[in-house]
């Protein structure tokens, strides 16, 4: 009898082992299976959250061009215009190298503005590329005229755009700040520029012109492009340039360099460009503005 007990215990047992292992490997089917519905519920989940970004954007995109659709700001009025793109010449000095020499030349650009719905931005894309202070006095510019006309651009993005007639390897500098500030005064007014004036200066946050470097190169450029007039900072229309003078003595050859003061009006006669001095941004506006 303890015989068959045993044997029946045995059996049992070994029943319930293999019920166990079966038991166990289901579980373990059902566990993967689990992780398999988790596993594709995630990836739905992140196509859904994708989708609904995409479909965003599109929204986004359909409001933008809703808005240039019914955007009617009139010719003359202050406030956001319909986006364009408006456009001004400026000028910056260009290195060159002539046998192993490096001077300096003045090159023409060309600053393109457009303005978008956005977050209050201020953007610069250049070609060449940009330096600091270019893109400091690009907002400098914004906040001066946004402050001179009342003007709220937190819901805008400001964008210039500057393109080099010449071959330029980096633009830097703020002398262009003031050009920045006439192109987005008459953007956001709606008043025509003289395409024949150009001028260089740096806007500072008073709406004061500022003197920069450079100015008969840069004169020489806008002459030699046919514009008729040059405004530059108050007591920059005359400089002090040093000629080098060469002197042969017992068969050496020294240069030395002699001042002259020049009237960069009287230059610019030759080439019928006229140079003006300007102190603010109205001074500026008063030429520019047709």
């Amino acid at each position: 009898m303890g015989r068959v007990a045993y044997a029946l215990l045995t059996i049992l047992l070994v029943l319930s082992l293999g019920l166990n292992a079966a038991f166990y490997y289901r579980l373990r089917a059902y566990e993967e299976q689990n992780e398999l519905l988790n596993s594709t519920l995630e990836q739905y989940r992140l196509a859904l959250e994708r989708l609904q970004k995409e479909n965003s954007m599109l929204n986004s995109t359909l409001n933008y061009y809703k808005s240039l659709l019914t955007s009617t700001s009139p010719s003359g009025s202050v406030g956001p215009p319909v986006s364009k793109l408006e456009c001004i010449n400026a000028v910056a000095v260009k290195t060159v190298y002539e046998g192993g020499f490096r001077k300096f030349e003045g090159t023409l650009m060309e600053i393109v503005l457009e303005v978008r719905p956005g977050s209050g931005r201020v953007l610069v894309s250049t070609s060449p590329k940009m330096g600091v202070d270019f893109q400091t006095a690009a907002r400098t510019a914004v906040k001066v005229v946004s402050e001179k006309l009342g003007l709220d651009t937190s819901k805008y993005d400001v964008i210039f755009s500057v393109k080099a007639k010449d071959k330029v390897d980096v633009v830097d500098g703020p002398s262009a700040g003031g050009a920045m500030a006439v192109l987005f005064y008459s953007y956001m007014t709606g008043r025509k520029l003289n395409g024949s004036v150009v001028m260089t200066g740096t806007i500072n946050p008073d709406g004061s012109i500022g003197k920069v470097g450079g100015v008969l190169e840069k004169g020489e450029a806008a002459a030699k492009s046919g514009m008729k007039l040059f405004l530059v900072p108050e007591g920059q229309k005359k400089e002090l340039v040093y000629y080098p003078e060469k002197h042969e003595i017992g068969g050496l050859i020294i240069i030395t360099y002699k001042p002259k003061l020049i009237d960069r009006g009287e230059y610019f006669k030759k080439y019928g460009m006229e140079v003006v001095e300007v102190k603010t941004l109205d001074d500026a506006l008063k030429y520019f503005i047709l």
